[in-house]
């Protein structure tokens, strides 16, 4: 038997190549992502104190978009970055007396439920007039935000950024309470049935 030496060029030791489109595809991949935490934060951007209230209709037709048919496992993690595009911005406020940790942890969990809303949305979305299934699964995980652990923290309810908008009214109905009476919040010890 013969064993000859051949000389081993520096770039065939390196990882083979990547074809040109494999690169571009996994760019493609991370598209859908990219849309939910924008919409997310484009979201954030349409609440109180700027009067862009309107913003929070691309907002969620994009989030519509980029969860039409696929599957409740990719609902979910774009749901997760949708919330966190969102929350991350709207609740920094938390962060301001107690420091960054308490507030990243609220915002991680606030963030799962509307993970788990995005993952029930894909459910819906290949039902006829998927848009009002979606937006009854809004509405309802706003609900067990709002109540869910220790009393909820209805923080960031879509109705709160319509004060400006035309959706006031709707927003009222479906969303939140439109007013509540002074003499009913002073009576009450929770302030949650005053917003």
């Amino acid at each position: 038997m013969t064993v000859t030496a051949t000389s081993v060029d520096e770039s065939d030791q390196l990882e083979p190549k990547a074809a040109p489109g494999s690169r571009l595809a996994r760019l493609v991949r991370l598209v859908p992502a990219a849309v939910a935490a924008l919409s997310g934060v484009l979201l954030y951007v349409s609440f109180p104190p700027r009067t862009l209230w309107w913003l929070a209709l691309p907002a969620f037709a994009c989030f519509g978009w980029v969860l039409r048919g696929r599957s409740w496992k990719a609902g979910l993690g774009l749901g997760y970055l949708f919330g966190l595009g969102f929350l991350l911005p709207l609740l920094v406020w938390t962060g301001v007396e107690v420091g960054p940790g308490p507030w990243i942890a609220l915002v991680v969990v606030e963030a799962i439920f509307v993970a788990l809303v995005g993952a029930a949305i894909t459910a819906v979305s290949k039902l006829p007039a998927w848009p009002l299934w979606a937006a009854a699964l809004w509405i309802a995980g706003e609900a067990v935000r709002a109540r869910v652990p220790f009393h909820g923290f209805p923080w960031g309810k879509i109705a709160f950024g319509q004060a400006d908008g035309v959706f006031l009214p709707l927003a009222a109905v479906g969303g939140t309470r439109s007013s509540a009476s002074p003499s009913s919040c002073a009576a009450s010890a929770s302030t949650r049935s005053c917003g």
